[in-house]
Protein backbone atom coordinates (compact mmCIF):
# COMPACT_ATOMS: atom_id res chain seq x y z
CA UNK A 1 0.00 0.00 0.00
CA UNK A 2 1.23 3.46 -1.23
CA UNK A 3 1.32 6.04 1.93
CA UNK A 4 -0.37 9.26 0.22
CA UNK A 5 2.33 12.16 0.53
CA UNK A 6 2.32 14.63 3.40
CA UNK A 7 1.79 18.06 2.67
CA UNK A 8 4.68 20.31 3.10
CA UNK A 9 4.73 23.30 6.16
CA UNK A 10 4.21 26.07 3.82
CA UNK A 11 1.31 24.01 1.66
CA UNK A 12 -0.46 23.86 5.32
CA UNK A 13 -0.42 27.04 5.98
CA UNK A 14 -1.30 28.31 3.08
CA UNK A 15 -4.19 26.43 2.75
CA UNK A 16 -4.99 27.55 6.92
CA UNK A 17 -4.65 31.06 5.59
CA UNK A 18 -6.71 30.86 2.29
CA UNK A 19 -9.29 29.20 4.47
CA UNK A 20 -9.46 32.18 6.87
CA UNK A 21 -9.61 34.89 4.14
CA UNK A 22 -12.32 32.52 2.76
CA UNK A 23 -14.75 32.42 6.00
CA UNK A 24 -14.04 36.39 6.26
CA UNK A 25 -10.65 36.83 7.69
CA UNK A 26 -7.86 39.44 6.27
CA UNK A 27 -4.22 38.80 5.58
CA UNK A 28 -2.20 42.00 6.22
CA UNK A 29 0.98 42.77 5.18
CA UNK A 30 2.93 45.35 7.37
CA UNK A 31 5.49 48.19 7.46
CA UNK A 32 6.74 47.90 11.01
CA UNK A 33 8.46 51.71 11.90
CA UNK A 34 11.91 50.98 13.61
CA UNK A 35 10.75 52.19 16.92
CA UNK A 36 8.02 49.56 17.31
CA UNK A 37 9.93 46.78 15.31
CA UNK A 38 12.52 47.27 18.09
CA UNK A 39 8.93 47.29 20.92
CA UNK A 40 8.15 43.99 19.37
CA UNK A 41 11.59 42.23 19.28
CA UNK A 42 12.06 42.93 22.61
CA UNK A 43 8.66 41.10 22.93
CA UNK A 44 9.51 38.28 21.11
CA UNK A 45 12.26 37.78 23.27
CA UNK A 46 10.53 37.97 26.26
CA UNK A 47 7.91 35.68 25.71
CA UNK A 48 9.36 33.66 23.21
CA UNK A 49 6.67 34.06 20.68
CA UNK A 50 6.51 34.89 17.36
CA UNK A 51 5.73 38.20 15.78
CA UNK A 52 2.31 36.93 14.00
CA UNK A 53 1.32 35.70 17.92
CA UNK A 54 2.30 38.86 20.08
CA UNK A 55 0.09 40.93 17.44
CA UNK A 56 -2.77 38.58 16.97
CA UNK A 57 -3.11 38.57 20.94
CA UNK A 58 -2.34 42.64 20.75
CA UNK A 59 -5.44 43.18 18.60
CA UNK A 60 -7.35 40.57 19.87
CA UNK A 61 -6.78 42.03 23.63
CA UNK A 62 -7.69 45.85 22.24
CA UNK A 63 -10.19 45.58 20.24
CA UNK A 64 -13.40 46.57 20.89
CA UNK A 65 -16.38 43.67 20.59
CA UNK A 66 -16.51 40.21 22.35
CA UNK A 67 -16.37 41.15 25.49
Amino acid sequence: MIKPIDKTNAQRQASARQRLIAEGGRQLGLAIPPDINARLSAEMERTGESARAIILRLLQNNLPGDE
